[in-house]
């Protein structure tokens, strides 16, 4: 699920909020954060985290906005990398828990063996999260199979 930035900063409030106050805040409370200045354009931003399943609101109430906790998705641990070195493919399955800002992509999940990616801030253990696809940009980091080795 796809959150922009000003989605994700207003639903980081709002959990904090309720968490730290035991309340939602108000529409004027959420326009006076993040300085918008209409109360319309809090109430879509609310409408679009309703819509993406995050917020539930009680239309006509004030202040009756509840988090909804992001759902967790399971994705493949597939292996152990090190910089140079093949995938050591593991032989059984298991999964890692991560919060779902994949969406629809190929995502599969690696954990880290020694510290040659030290550089990247990778570190011995580390699960690195790979998304399956054919092209790179400019300055990513890639695992990479060649000549399906």
């Amino acid at each position: 699920m796809h959150l922009t930035k000003r989605q994700r900063e207003i639903y980081d409030y709002l959990k904090e909020h309720i968490r730290s106050k035991g309340y939602a805040p108000s529409i004027v409370e959420i326009g006076k954060r993040f300085q918008l200045s209409s109360p319309a354009t809090v109430h879509k931003h609310l409408v679009h985290l309703e819509q993406k399943g995050l917020i539930r609101k009680q239309h006509n109430l004030s202040r009756a906005i509840e988090v909804v906790e992001e759902p967790i998705r399971e994705y493949p641990l597939l292996g152990n990398i090190a910089a140079g070195k093949p995938i050591e493919v593991l032989d059984h399955r298991e999964v890692v828990a991560l919060l779902p800002d994949a969406g629809d992509k190929d995502i599969f999940v690696l954990r880290v063996k020694g510290n040659s990616m030290i550089e990247d801030h990778i570190q011995d253990g580390d699960y690195v999260i790979i998304e399956r696809r054919n092209v790179a940009e400019n300055g990513e980091t890639v695992v990479a199979l060649i000549d399906n080795d």
